[in-house]
């Protein structure tokens, strides 16, 4: 989020989010407006298993398999 934050906080672009990802505190040129009316719409992740990740991206993914199991039970 970081790369986009930058682009937006320079005016460069505007950015669509599913979540407040910042403090607005921090980066008080950034603004979050929710949607009205709501959108809910479903997400999907895809990662091809024989990649070699990075291990803040194994964690990632890891961390959200755990998150779906634990939705799922």
């Amino acid at each position: 989020m970081f790369n986009a934050l930058s682009l937006v906080n320079n005016g460069h672009v505007s950015a669509l989010s599913l979540e407040q990802p910042v403090d607005t505190e921090i980066h008080p040129n950034v603004t979050f407006k929710k949607l009205d009316p709501e959108v809910n719409e479903p997400v999907v992740l895809i990662w091809q298993n024989s990649l070699t990740m990075s291990t803040v991206g194994q964690v990632f993914i890891e961390r959200m398999q755990e998150a779906l199991q634990n939705n799922e039970s």
